[in-house]
């Protein structure tokens, strides 16, 4: 896997085969940060990345200038990702914990949250993760919540829904805070 822009551009990441992910492909990667780009500023961007896998989209938004915090529960996981940190001389923090456990009790805020759990997760905890994300962690209005998810899954009817792009099998959903969406809708006189 490689680094498409920013700092680290071109830099290739060996990524363990014993690892348990399903990573991100370099396309749906590259266009979903290209449509990131027209909505934020990653300099000084305070990110979020759940269920973190191999690391490669936090160590995406980290080239491009961001803050990122990792959020990763299996050990391989983790130790891969701080290996690759240590390669790149990123001081980053990684945090060892259930995703779910870390939102419920996380008193920091950001500006970008981006998951990629399991396309086996219960639609349930789809859920649940969704709330947590938009209504507790989200910075402000301005916070988009990014969930990559199997296609199958659609979420456009939450009340949270921004927008949805899919590529190949993988669907990549934007949520932003409700307060957001609601004014958004009375300020354009759309319908709530």
């Amino acid at each position: 896997m490689r680094i498409i822009s920013g700092k680290f551009k071109g830099r290739s990441i060996k990524i363990p085969k014993n690892l348990p992910i399903r990573p991100t492909t370099n396309l749906a990667k590259e266009s979903i940060f290209n449509i990131i780009s027209n909505k934020i500023d990653f300099n000084s961007l305070k990110v979020l990345d759940l269920f973190t896998g191999s690391g490669m989209i936090g160590l995406e938004f980290i080239s491009r200038g961001s803050d990122v915090t990792f959020v990763e529960n299996n050990i391989k996981c983790v130790k891969h990702v701080s290996n690759t940190l240590n390669i790149l001389s990123i001081n980053s923090k990684i945090i060892k914990k259930d995703v779910f456990k870390y939102l419920i009790n996380c008193d920091d805020k950001y500006d970008l949250i981006f998951a990629d759990p399991p396309y086996s997760l219960k639609i349930e905890n789809y859920e649940k993760l969704i709330k947590l994300a938009t209504e507790n962690i989200l910075k402000n209005s301005n916070g988009l919540f990014i969930l990559e998810h199997y296609k199958k899954n659609d979420f456009s009817q939450h009340h949270n829904f921004f927008e949805m792009r899919s590529y190949g099998d993988c669907s990549f959903t934007f949520f932003k805070q409700y307060l957001c969406i609601v004014s958004f809708k009375i300020e354009f006189g759309l319908k709530i």
